[in-house]
């Protein structure tokens, strides 16, 4: 929604506000996309965003490229897309126009429902052998169980894809445990391997400081926290996390909102459908709405209800509480079909994707709304 990057920018500026940087305890904790220290880099080239790619890591881009049909294969390695891409009726119609999809899953879900020409079924966590680290240690995942029917790990269909296109030395270990030992060859474990891990009783402590950036010196230009960034102004993004007032809905239009429930995580296990636990309790999308909104539309308590744009539709039930303002409508995400009306609008502009050493480029993911009784 809107105030996206000034948001995230205003938090991590927090810790610097309070004081709570290079002291124990402090800090803000590692983000999607940090390093993980735990891990050497077994990586084949130097950087992976090579610059001959012409799609950028940008989902709008994507989504984009997708409607040119300007890609031939898609391989969807443990994602839904169609609910985790936002404006999801553009990123089916691109997919179908894509020549080949694969999805690789432990559930069937959406996009392997309704736009994959390939399901290929794969292992759980307790069907490998890998392992897991906090910011001072890391611990051996043990493989617990074998393999269900023809399951098989994610590497093992790369690396036979690379035997199969004839890429010499795509996957050079013999074993997954002897890509994990190749990780695991750094200063920072002590140059150890599963098997030593093992016999550890399955924990290894990290070479690292408890308390990061003690000396006060910090991965920046200046070398300092820097409140004021000027690398993000030279690349068109507010160098200060600025709040911008919202625009106002037009037209009878309500602003949706989204967030989590206690009983789901995003679109996982099918939207909670493959677990009877989960599913008991999200048997519909509920939709919160103020006393003073669902008036006016007459919608009643638990009355069914769409919510409508330019871009799709949705169907939940309404759920009239004082515990949202009128003019915003709440509900979780992750739902199957919900992306179909959010925006697929960038966040930041595509002259700020290089200056992160991660993919980036998120969309908007909000939305105004028409809510109507049915």
């Amino acid at each position: 929604g809107d105030n996206t990057w000034a948001a995230a920018r205003a938090v991590s500026c927090l810790p610097g506000l309070t004081g709570s940087l290079g002291v124990a305890g402090g800090g803000m904790g590692p983000r999607h996309g940090a390093m993980v220290p735990a891990a050497a880099n077994i990586a084949a080239v130097d950087n992976p965003k090579r610059p001959d790619v012409p799609i950028p890591q940008q989902m709008p881009e994507i989504t984009l490229a997708l409607g040119r049909g300007d890609l031939d294969v898609m391989l969807l390695m443990g994602t839904n897309m169609l609910s985790s891409f936002p404006d999801s009726n553009a990123v089916a119609d691109g997919l179908a126009k894509t020549k080949l999809v694969v999805c690789f899953d432990v559930f069937m879900n959406d996009t392997a429902r309704l736009s994959a020409d390939v399901v290929l079924p794969g292992t759980v966590w307790l069907e490998e052998t890998g392992y897991k680290a906090t910011n001072s240690h890391f611990y051996l995942m043990d493989r617990a169980l074998e393999p269900a029917g023809q399951t098989k790990p994610l590497y093992w269909v790369f690396s036979q894809l690379a035997q199969r296109l004839g890429l010499e030395g795509y996957f050079p270990w013999e074993s997954q445990e002897g890509m994990l030992n190749a990780m695991l060859d750094t200063p920072l474990t002590g140059y150890t391997t599963i098997s030593a891990l093992r016999d550890a009783g399955g924990i290894g402590e990290l070479n690292v400081p408890h308390v990061a950036f003690a000396d006060g010196n910090f991965q920046s230009p200046s070398g300092k926290v820097e409140f004021y960034s000027q690398r993000a102004d030279e690349a068109g993004i507010s160098p200060l996390p600025t709040y911008e007032d919202p625009a106002v809905p037009k037209n009878g239009r309500l602003t949706l909102t989204q967030g989590r429930t206690l009983t789901q995580f995003h679109s996982f296990y099918d939207h909670g459908k493959a677990l009877p636990g989960l599913a008991k309790h999200n048997q519909a999308l509920e939709v919160w709405i103020s006393p003073e909104d669902a008036r006016a539309r007459d919608i009643s308590d638990r009355g069914a209800i769409e919510l409508s744009n330019e871009r799709g539709r949705l169907e939940g039930v309404a759920h009239v509480t004082d515990d949202v303002p009128a003019g915003v409508v709440w509900t979780r995400d992750g739902w199957e079909g919900f992306n179909a009306i959010t925006s697929g609008a960038p966040v930041v502009p595509a002259s700020a994707l290089s200056i992160f050493p991660f993919a980036v480029g998120q969309s908007h993911f909000g939305a105004e709304v028409e809510v109507v009784a049915i």
